[in-house]
């Protein structure tokens, strides 16, 4: 099987998962639970969509070990990732829980105390899920990678499942969407021991610290617009009604996901194909960026039609909003998975500056517009335009212009690029 088919199935199968316990969760409990778990899962993975920062740098700078070179610097390019995974896992723990007191309550409500661990769990738990999976990208391991980007998703799916089943509390919910990072790990960590082994990080750890210090401010943004939107609305919003913000929420993650999610888990394989022909990377980047908006605008157009009265049988008429909304939300989700394509286009080049810039730009946007004097689902419809729009023209004029030298890049010294970064034009 291809690479790239390789990796699409096992991110359906984690994106199917994810799809699959959002709903199920808004069937079993009633809005006001089914709110504090979106928010908790909006949070959740607004961290852990930050922290794909590390995955991704993590493949971009991951090599394979020839047999000849396995001796005293390969050895030393290997512990690297395991340094800095360590100590970007330990700095996610302490900062999430001593800040913990300021979100958790607003966010979480009764179950702040335990929600708020177990976020910082899983949190951390994903920081070594992103650095195996960034390697074995590196070395283009990739029945090994497939696994570990499957499996979180299964597990998930079974924990949520079981708890349910025996009608646990929310808060029981909370752990079981968590935990799968850590499971995950213990379940594939041995069975990919010896892949991880045959690696070397070709950057030193201050210009590794240095581009993923970058990389994550741009996930971070990327996160903001996507997973941790729902977060960022309670946020701006934290009088609204749990009726009103649970139907939006679930409505907005269950038209965007199959779209979006699909292509975020690509990042760091379009990472590693950019690279390999850096010249066309902008013209690959804008055509890909349109075939996925032409995607959206035809799904937003069925929904229209059909989207109602499906939510509606589904899981309520609570869920059920107008046509006219569900499209405006899938429409706005094509501009987002552009700039999940834009990104990687010019990580490849070396331009993290310009990735982060795009991000930032495209959530400032949203945040002011989600303080606009508006009712809630209009604020949210422009929020989510304007946003992404305004991230995308920061990216393609970026993209339009000749690529820089990668060579003379700031991120790696001439002996310690990534391979495959050396072709300029």
């Amino acid at each position: 099987m291809k690479p790239a088919a390789l990796i699409l199935g096992a991110t359906v199968v984690s994106g199917g998962t994810g799809y699959l316990v959002t709903g199920v969760v808004a069937a079993s409990v009633d809005v006001a639970d089914y709110t504090v778990f979106a928010v908790a899962w909006s949070a959740l993975f607004l961290v852990v969509g930050a922290l794909g920062g590390v995955q991704q740098e993590l493949a971009r700078a991951t090599s394979s070990t020839p047999a000849e070179g396995r001796g005293e610097d390969a050895a030393r390019g290997r512990s690297r990732a395991s340094v800095f995974a360590a100590a970007v896992a330990g700095l996610v723990a302490v900062v999430l829980a001593t800040s913990a007191p300021l979100w958790a309550p607003p966010l979480l409500g009764s179950a702040a105390v335990s929600g708020a661990t177990a976020l910082i769990v899983g949190a951390a738990g994903y920081v070594i899920v992103a650095a195996v999976c960034g390697v074995l990208y590196g070395v283009e391991a990739w029945r090994p990678l497939a696994v570990m980007i499957a499996i979180d998703g299964v597990l998930r799916l079974a924990l949520v499942g079981v708890v349910l089943v025996v009608d646990g509390p929310v808060e029981a919910l909370l752990w079981a969407i968590a935990a799968p990072f850590a499971l995950a790990v213990v379940l594939v960590g041995p069975f990919v021991a010896g892949r991880l082994r045959r690696s070397r990080v070709d950057v030193g750890l201050a210009a590794l610290s240095a581009n993923t210090a970058r990389t994550v401010v741009a996930a971070a943004a990327t996160a903001t617009l996507i997973a941790g939107f729902p977060a960022v609305l309670r946020a701006t919003d934290p009088l609204a009604p749990e009726s009103l913000i649970g139907p939006l929420v679930l409505v907005l993650t269950m038209t965007r996901a199959p779209l979006v999610i699909p292509v975020m888990a690509m990042q760091s394989y379009l990472v590693v194909r950019f690279r390999t022909d850096i010249g066309v990377a902008g013209r690959r980047a804008f055509a890909l960026s349109a075939l996925v908006m032409l995607v959206a605008a035809a799904v937003a157009a069925l929904l229209a039609l059909v989207g109602p009265a499906l939510f509606g049988a589904i899981f309520g008429s609570a869920y059920a909003l107008e046509g006219a909304i569900m499209a405006g939300l899938v429409a706005s989700s094509g501009f987002v998975a552009a700039l999940a394509i834009t990104g990687p286009a010019l990580l490849a080049r070396s331009q993290h500056s310009i990735v982060t810039l795009g991000w930032v730009v495209a959530v400032v946007g949203v945040v002011a517009a989600l303080l606009m004097p508006l009712p809630l689902t209009e604020r949210v419809l422009v929020a989510l335009t304007i946003g992404p729009v305004l991230g995308l023209a920061v990216h393609a004029v970026a993209l339009a212009r000749r690529p820089p030298k990668i060579g003379k890049a700031p991120s790696a010294p001439e002996d310690a690029r990534p391979p495959g970064t050396e072709t300029s034009s």
